[in-house]
């Protein structure tokens, strides 16, 4: 579409859009700041997790954190992974779910499946040590089930095979509450964990060991606490014996009462770092294990009844824990809203994308966790779907980042977030944060404004702010939910990036566009620091139905150190270049309802140029406050809401006091500022500009419909799809660029042709007026390019310099085909081939036309 430079401002958390030279005022109050939050966070009731609510809020509120959203797994300890659930753990014919490992001197060590001998099944498992101090092989896995009192004896079962048992040797398994320090996954192994005491202890492990010959040594645990038991008393179908099977059969939740009282764990912890091991001191074990299984039963529901009913226990004035769900065995997806009170309420799914719109249905916005990896929806699925119709989309991983920008290109708003997916209940500065501009420290306030997309997301020592907006004087993000809706005769819209700390030195700001291409997501600036601190502003170019912009921070190495929420910009035919507008704010009656189904903001919009009438549909819960902000640069002459008049406030002050509808224009910045009461969930707003008007004065901006170039070198060979044009004397290059001026309403008073040079050239090129509009960007070559040139160039661009656009006067050309279309030839005397911007390329050539 024509586009026109015309500068916009804005803040981010006051919406509004001005002219140039207009001051906006931002709604944000003192109270306002930004949250540190993890949106997506695992505790001990995941069956793959490992932390407890205290050594999570403990490590948490370390590291700065204001906000943890609790997103266990929606089945608890019976969460299947790979066919197993920390309820129902075992080991038969593979290493499915089991990890390797070593630890000590060892001088021979096996570590295989074998076929024979085996219990049951195919094969066992062969582990044997050699070593002339101490050195142990093992296989371990992360979790078994927890003691809560709804859950069953946690039964072990286990067969073993011994061939070699030296003395000071010894076969064990093994169950830790805490971790395990033999296991060193995770790096902060042991987790730790919470006594009943409520002493929150990080590092913190007691390690059940069952054992035949010798327990393992004592150096391997450091700190923690071993309680080792012989298996020759009683916990067998035999005593100890070389080349036979051994079948053993343990309680390990009755070994509980061996754990002293200021070690005793929080009920709701559970075991973990399960292990079975050949451990050679002085000598050798060898031995074959078979048909492990550690087996237990509990409600999902009542795990997270009770987990909910202490999850505010760490909570202080500046740190709270959110009770959430990760819905789904597969393609997960989040649910904040997951404070159930009776296992009635509880609720899980297959496919946790079925639980998106169940969600939003309680009036609280869903999020698309990691597409494109193990769990999620395939990359594919995200963007054909749009998210899965998710309200947030997960985009922690560059492929996640390329199915946002996949969306944003459709013009579908979604507002990314970033989450640890942690599962260790550690952070570092490193980790990934999404830090929330919100009034309060709420659940209600943080879920409205990381709908709204009044965030960024850094890493966790990227705290300084990150905001995008369209308003340099501001400091706060634009809500990205909600488009800017501009005339199609905007070429460009200015945006600017503040960044108030946490740089490094080799960080790169880089500004990424779609100049409202479909397919393609381009950098339009990459800018290196040398401060911990950016404020910068550059132009984005506009193209197409809708378009976007964001920008993002990167370490020299290229890792994602932070990213801005977008903001996406929406064309409305027809709409004079004066007037642009979007939604502000939305306040629900309910304090909640913040979803993409509930809180649609405008719904359609519409400009009726023979009327000279703005039309807004919103769609928002009934009762809800919904405020526009707009531009315009003649004051409206009556506002309709649902076919009645509202009156205008005396003067700003009393707008923002409004709590119903009215609307008020300054003359001094040419803002409009809109409030609308919603009686109904749908509502009409009519803005009327008085009488139709003929149109005014204007400078315009056309891309071309069709460029290509052609080659005498390559006579039969088309160019008509490259993302740059050439001219040159030898061999002959010559480009081609046809416009449609049938906007252009006026009679022409000047135009001049714009193209960015991409390479650079003493002679420049020149351009002639050419007869012929039929040619076919998609076919033209030498041979079949027109041949009706006129005898002599209408203008020049003299000296070219790369990196800069070139113009050339085509007033007369333009003015002789105003309404019609036309073609420029370009062409050079120089044999220096020069590149030029085509309209596949960032830089599209424009034709700038003023008329009036």
């Amino acid at each position: 579409m024509s586009r026109i430079p015309l500068l916009i401002s804005a803040t981010a958390v006051s919406v509004g859009l001005l002219l140039a030279g207009a001051t906006e005022r931002s709604l944000a109050t003192p109270s306002w700041q930004w949250y540190k939050a993890d949106f997506h966070v695992h505790s001990v009731v995941s069956a793959d997790a490992f932390p407890d609510l205290g050594v999570i809020s403990s490590s948490a509120k370390a590291n700065g954190y204001n906000a943890i959203f609790l997103t266990d797994h929606n089945l608890g300890s019976n969460f299947p992974i790979s066919g197993m659930t920390a309820n129902h753990m075992f080991f038969e014919d593979s290493y499915r779910r089991w990890t390797t490992a070593t630890t000590g001197a060892l001088s021979a060590s096996t570590n295989q499946l074998v076929t024979s001998p085996v219990a049951s099944g195919t094969s066992s498992l062969h582990l044997a040590s050699t070593s002339s101090t101490a050195g142990e092989t093992f296989v371990w896995t992360k979790r078994g089930p927890n003691f809560r009192t709804g859950t069953s004896d946690a039964i072990l079962r286990f067969n073993v095979y011994p061939t070699q048992l030296d003395a000071g040797s010894g076969l064990y398994v093994s169950a830790a509450i805490g971790g395990d320090p033999t296991v060193r996954n995770p790096a902060n192994n042991p987790v730790g964990y919470t006594t009943t005491a409520g002493a929150i202890s990080p590092g913190k492990s007691t390690v059940f060991v069952f054992y035949f010959g010798a327990p393992p040594p004592a150096s391997f645990y450091g700190s923690a606490h071993v309680l080792a038991y012989n298996l020759d008393s009683g916990y067998c179908d035999r005593p100890f014996q070389l080349s036979a099977w051994i079948s053993c059969t343990i309680d390990v939740r009755s070994k509980l009462a061996d754990v002293a009282p200021a070690d005793q764990p929080l009920a709701y912890n559970a075991l973990s770092d399960l292990k079975m091991s050949a451990v050679g001191q002085n000598g050798t074990a060898n031995a074959y294990f078979d048909t492990y299984s550690i087996d237990a039963t509990s409600s999902s529901a009542d795990e997270f009844v009770e987990r909910n009913a202490i999850i505010g226990t760490y909570d202080t004035p500046s740190f709270h824990i959110f009770p959430s769900v990760e819905m789904g065995v597969n393609k997960h997806a989040n649910r904040f809203n997951f404070g159930i009170t009776d296992p009635a309420q509880f609720t899980s799914y297959a496919d946790g994308i079925n639980g998106i719109l169940p969600t939003q249905q309680t009036g609280y916005p869903a999020q698309l966790n990691h597409p494109g990896v193990a769990g999620g929806v395939t990359d594919a699925e995200a963007i054909s779907t749009d998210a899965e119709g998710a309200d947030l989309l997960e985009v922690r991983q560059q492929n996640m980042i390329n199915d946002w920008d996949a969306i944003l290109r459709k013009g579908v708003p979604v507002v990314g977030t970033w989450g640890g997916d942690n599962h260790i209940g550690r952070w570092t500065l490193g980790s990934q944060v999404t830090f929330v501009s919100a009034p309060a420290l709420t659940f209600d306030d943080l879920m409205q404004s990381i709908f709204e997309g009044r965030a960024y997301m850094g890493q966790s020592s990227f705290v300084g702010g990150f905001s995008l907006n369209l308003d340099p004087a501001s400091p706060d993000p634009y809500p990205a939910r909600y488009p800017v809706y501009v005339s199609p005769a905007r070429m460009t819209i200015p945006a600017h990036v503040a960044i108030g700390g946490g740089l490094r030195s080799g960080d790169v700001v880089k500004w990424l566009a779609n100049n409202g291409s479909a397919s393609t997501t381009s950098v339009l600036a990459s800018d290196p620091t040398s401060s911990a601190t950016y404020d910068a502003s550059t132009d984005v170019p506009l193209g197409g139905a809708s378009a976007y912009v964001r920008a993002e921070v990167r370490s020299s190495s290229g890792v994602v150190r932070g990213l801005s929420e977008p903001i996406l910009l929406s064309d409305v035919a027809g709409l004079p270049a004066d007037i642009s507008y979007h939604v502000q704010r939305i306040t629900t009656p309910s304090g909640h309802d913040y979803t993409r189904i509930a809180s649609e903001g405008l719904s359609s919009t519409a400009w009726d140029a023979t009327a000279n009438e703005l039309s807004l549909d919103l769609t928002n819960p009934a009762g809800s406050l919904v405020e526009l902000r707009g531009t315009s640069a003649s004051p409206p002459t009556g506002v309709e809401v649902d076919g009645a008049a509202v009156s205008e406030a005396p003067s700003l002050a009393d707008f923002d006091s409004a709590t119903g509808s009215t609307w008020f224009y300054d003359s001094a910045t040419n803002g409009l500022y809109l409030k609308v009461l919603q009686a109904s969930a749908s509502s009409a707003i009519r803005v009327g500009f008085g009488p139709a008007q003929p149109p005014p004065p204007q400078t315009i901006a056309l891309n071309p419909t069709a460029d290509a170039f052609v080659n005498s070198a390559a006579p039969t060979t088309n160019f008509g799809l490259t993302p740059a044009l050439y001219v040159d004397g030898s061999p002959i290059r010559k480009s081609y660029l046809r416009f449609d001026l049938s906007s252009v309403a006026n009679a022409v008073s000047s135009a001049t042709l714009r193209v960015w040079a991409n390479s650079a050239q003493s002679v420049g090129y020149d351009v002639f007026g050419v007869d012929d509009t039929s040619w076919v960007e998609s076919t033209i070559d030498w041979d079949s390019q027109p041949t009706s040139w006129a005898g002599s160039p209408t203008g020049s661009s003299g000296r070219v310099t790369a990196g800069t656009w070139t113009s050339v006067d085509v007033t007369p050309l333009v003015q002789a085909a105003a309404g019609g279309e036309l073609t420029f030839g370009l062409s050079t005397t120089s044999t220096t081939n020069l590149s030029l911007g085509s309209r596949e390329s960032l830089h599209k050539p424009q034709l700038v036309i003023a008329t009036g």
